[in-house]
């Protein structure tokens, strides 16, 4: 009995302080536990801000080639555009502006507006706003958007302001209508530039783009792209100085999307696409959005 006692006691004895040790055991348990899950935040946060960052650095780096790219080539860029698209570019935007409604109250931006044709092409029909505004990243564009509009016999509607489409330096809501003719392949970020707009527009806000697309028709389309990928850009590298430039517009213009698989873009962006119409056999195509 006596035995029988002495073994209950150490049994006890184990048993208390077995469950102590367990206790101590859990504890550290939960602090690693603690410790991991506060390293593994601080990490991911790390990591995140070095992806951003990463994002941040190559938007940048887009951002300012598209600049040089566009200054580079501004000397020649009216007179090949109208060269290499046999004039067509004109009867583009005069389709593009005549979606515009009619009345003198309204402001239209102009993003990537370069030599400010479509702003002029506007501002001819004086019926059609009260101001325009154009923005453009290319300051060699908008010296010669100027000496264009300068030339003009009578005062123009049109100011010309710098900046990148992706940040644009207006309010929320100060517009009602925004263009963008042939400049949303060129965005450093496409979603976020639309987004963009979509800020700066009104609610029931119009965007008008004018973009480049590939016909459907299969000897139309051979004879486009034999044209796009040889001829254009060998007449453009020599008229410009910068092959370079006209390879890599012609390129972004190939990969862009186009019809409707540039409308699923629009919508996440806070957009309903009423329209999108293909010009001179798919050519071009010419989207209407709304806020």
């Amino acid at each position: 009995m006596h035995n029988f006692c002495f073994i209950l006691q150490n049994y006890s004895y184990y048993v208390h302080h077995s469950q102590q040790t367990l206790d101590k055991i859990a504890a550290i348990c939960r602090e690693l536990y603690y410790l991991v899950n506060m390293f593994n935040c601080q990490a991911r946060a790390r990591i995140a801000k070095i992806f951003m960052s990463t994002a941040c650095d190559d938007k940048n780096q887009s951002r300012r080639h598209i600049g040089k790219l566009f200054n580079d080539i501004a000397p020649t860029y009216d007179r090949l555009n109208h060269l290499l698209s046999l004039n067509i570019d004109t009867y583009w935007r005069k389709k593009m502006t005549d979606l515009l409604p009619r009345g003198e109250s309204f402001w239209i931006l102009d993003v990537a507006t370069g030599t400010a044709d479509v702003g002029l092409t506007i501002d001819s029909q004086r019926n059609r706003c009260d101001s325009i505004v154009g923005v453009d990243i290319a300051e060699n564009m908008l010296r010669l958007a100027r000496e264009k509009i300068a030339q003009k016999p009578r005062r123009s509607s049109i100011s010309l302001v710098g900046g990148s489409a992706t940040e644009l330096p207006f309010a929320n809501a100060s517009f009602d209508i925004a263009t963008l003719s042939f400049g949303l392949r060129n965005f450093s970020d496409v979603a976020g530039g639309l987004r963009e707009i979509n800020r700066i527009l009104k609610p029931g806000g119009n965007l008008i783009v004018l973009e480049f697309s590939l016909p459907q028709n299969r000897v139309v389309r051979t004879m486009y792209l034999f044209y796009f990928r040889r001829i254009l850009p060998l007449l453009g590298g020599a008229i410009s100085g910068c092959p370079y430039a006209y390879s890599y517009l012609n390129k972004t213009a190939e990969a862009f999307p186009y019809g409707r698989r540039l409308v699923d873009i629009f919508a996440p962006c806070g957009y309903s696409v009423s329209s999108y119409t293909p010009l001179s056999l798919g050519i071009a195509t010419l989207y209407v959005a709304t806020k």
